[in-house]
């Protein structure tokens, strides 16, 4: 540097001992390439002094606060002379620093939710995979950047290269992911690059996460790590359903309604005057024909000739009340009733019922009457068939 201090003469132009020749050579050891904060040049830390041998020393203070060496004559060494000797500042120099910088983006991809660019994606019932999408743009001021290690907050380590020495991935809070294509992008400035990594997702859950990503600049320094944008992945609970079907297998059994005819007929000689007084039935299966109850669920039998019969009979007039008189020469009472009767089904799907209807009769001297049985055997069968609605 020039020697302003007027120790030489300002008009010594000399190439030796001139002002223009006097310079010195630094050398600063362990330098950091960091520009001031708010700048991108290095500068170089500049405090010098020197000393011209046989100058004026003015320099000095008393020991023991300023400390330096002594010479055999008492004077002390090293230490500059006029103030001129003393240099601090700065140096500029015209070297750019590279300062690595990124933008994170994300987005996510699922069966249900497809395309590209989506924040906010669902899945279907029961859950299933996610593909998530991690963009990383180099907005360094210029160089290359590599990407040295990439966290998901759901899902932890996406990818750290053997060489990163940050700390290692927080542990995800959904679990781990089952996949991925990203490793150490080299991204020029400027550009860039893409990557992508899979995960399973649970049914009824929603997950929030964000990645961070870390590395260095090719040049120069580290960034990271810098986060992305969230991204939201819901999936639903299944629904719960169930079936029942019902199924004809055959029949077991089954019920009848069957409607009787009953007929007395007064079969005395002709030319008698053998009338028969009828004052009742019986039926061995159903009893009483003449009232409703138990398996008699209607009769006209009893029921007086005009007035409605009685029941499921109501719709047929009755056949006269009791007692009555039936004439000889083939005189009759006529009756009906609708008897029920259940049973189990044989093989074939049938089953059998036997009756007999008996008559309270008297002669016309209130003799007994020989009277021939009415008995009745019915067979029903029944089947089935299923109906579609």
């Amino acid at each position: 540097m020039p020697d302003n201090c007027g120790d030489t003469s300002k008009n010594d132009l000399s190439g030796t001992f001139g002002a223009a020749a006097q310079r010195v050579t630094l050398e600063i050891d362990n330098f950091l390439c960091v520009p001031p904060a708010g700048q991108n040049t290095l500068v170089l830390p500049n405090c010098t002094s020197w000393q011209i041998p046989g100058g004026t020393i003015q320099c000095v203070a008393a020991s023991p606060d300023f400390p330096y060496p002594f010479n055999t004559n008492g004077q002390p060494e090293a230490i500059p002379g006029t103030k001129s000797k003393c240099n601090c500042g700065v140096i500029p120099l015209a070297i750019t620093v590279q300062t690595p910088q990124v933008t994170v983006a994300k987005t996510c991809n699922t069966a249900t939710t497809t395309g590209t660019g989506h924040t906010s994606c669902d899945l279907q019932p029961e859950g299933g995979d996610v593909t998530y999408t991690v963009d990383i743009s180099n907005t360094s001021n210029f160089g290359t950047v590599v990407v040295d290690q990439i966290c998901d907050s759901a899902y932890g380590n996406i990818f750290t290269a053997s060489t990163f020495t940050g700390p290692s991935c927080a542990t995800g809070s959904a679990g781990s992911k089952t996949g991925t294509t990203c490793t150490a992008l080299t991204i020029a400035q400027g550009t860039d690059q893409s990557c992508t990594f899979t995960a399973t997702q649970a049914e009824d859950l929603t997950v929030n996460n964000i990645v961070h990503v870390s590395g260095h600049g090719a040049s120069n320094g580290t960034f990271g790590p810098s986060a992305s944008n969230q991204v939201t992945v819901t999936s639903h609970e299944a629904a719960t359903t169930g079936t029942i079907t019902k199924t004809f297998v055959g029949n077991t059994a089954g019920c009848a309604t069957v409607r009787y005819s009953v007929e007395v007929k007064n079969t005395s000689a002709t030319g008698t005057d053998e009338i028969l007084n009828l004052s009742a039935f019986n039926d061995i299966a159903f009893g009483s024909i003449t009232t409703v109850h138990g398996g008699v669920l209607g009769t006209t039998c009893g029921v007086a000739s005009g007035s409605p019969g009685l029941g499921s009979l109501s719709g047929s007039t009755g056949a006269g009340a009791l007692p009555t008189t039936i004439s000889v020469n083939g005189g009759t009472y006529t009756c009906r009733f609708d008897g029920q009767f259940c049973s189990a089904l044989d093989a074939s799907g049938c089953f059998t019922h036997s009756n007999t209807v008996s008559a309270t009769l008297t002669g016309d001297e209130n003799e007994v009457v020989s009277l021939t049985p009415g008995a009745l055997n019915l067979k029903e069968c029944l089947s089935g068939s299923v109906v579609v609605p």
